[in-house]
């Protein structure tokens, strides 16, 4: 096997294994304060720049519809398509329940389960969603995602993909954790020789400059600070919301060592840094 290949079949299995630990988060919503904060802020700015619900709207990463109920609040035009599509069976299964009887009854709601790096067109994805619907939209008017693009393998190359598929004068808009975050749980395992597997997040500046030709679109900086009893409390935390696995080709701390880590941080602090990104971009009508 060639290293290409090699490296395919890390992305799949990673792929697999985060799909895998957001469908075991069964207490999900207890634990997403950052999640419904960033979600807030995010459709804070849709809403001040006018976006509406219409044509076809795809929500990348939906988890269990906190941002969805967001994105339902914004002013609807016509008898829009909104597709929910996550990763994560189980996480998609959740967002259908929790509108199961409360859809509104002007828009069509679709949920299907989709990779954010692998998108599709209106058309291809109302087709085999469930409920499928015989939509003919080839570009989506609005995509969406909160705090969903930090697992793409390729987040410049998936921005590519996702603006051509977007339809002239549309809207992108993403929340992202970037450079920053975690940094008091990486001191902690950095002081106490803990082999660290945060993933490295982007900085604010190269988030920036992956904005596709063909439009404008700006980041904008947030921080959310979240208060913990304990280390421990935190890592808990992670496995409860299914963002625990690990940075590709880390190598796992062993208990001794894990134990530093956490008295380190216990000693230090309890508090964990969200540094946040919310980014919109229109395309040239």
């Amino acid at each position: 096997m060639n290293s290409a290949s090699l490296h395919s079949t890390a992305q799949s299995q990673r792929k697999s294994h985060i799909s895998h630990a957001f469908s075991q988060a069964a207490s999900y919503d207890k634990h997403a304060r950052a999640q419904r904060f960033a979600g807030h802020e995010l459709a804070q700015q849709l809403a001040a720049m006018g976006a509406k619900l219409e044509g076809a709207v795809l929500e990348l990463g939906c988890g269990t519809g906190l941002f969805t109920e967001h994105l339902l609040r914004l002013p609807r035009a016509g008898h829009p398509l909104m597709a929910c599509t996550d990763l994560a069976p189980a996480m998609l299964a959740r967002t259908r329940q929790r509108f199961a009887h409360q859809a509104p009854v002007d828009l069509d709601m679709v949920y299907a389960v989709m990779d954010g790096e692998n998108p599709q067109t209106p058309k291809a994805l109302a087709h085999r969603a469930s409920p499928p619907l015989p939509v003919e939209a080839t570009q989506w008017n609005l995509i969406a995602a909160n705090l969903c693009g930090q697992w793409f393998e390729d987040w410049p190359g998936s921005l590519e993909v996702l603006a051509g598929l977007l339809a002239p004068g549309g809207v992108m808009a993403f929340s992202m954790l970037v450079e920053g975050t975690f940094d008091e749980w990486r001191q902690a395992c950095r002081l106490s020789g803990t082999p660290c597997g945060v993933a490295p997040y982007p900085t604010l500046a190269a988030l920036q400059g992956s904005w596709p030709l063909g439009g404008e679109g700006v980041w904008c900086p947030m921080t959310f600070k979240e208060q913990f009893t304990s280390g421990l409390d935190f890592l808990k935390s992670l496995r409860a919301l299914g963002a625990h696995v690990p940075a590709g080709h880390h190598s796992p701390a062993s208990p001794a060592s894990l134990k530093r880590a956490l008295a380190m941080f216990d000693r230090t602090t309890c508090t964990i840094t969200h540094q946040l990104a919310l980014g919109v971009f229109r395309k040239a009508p």
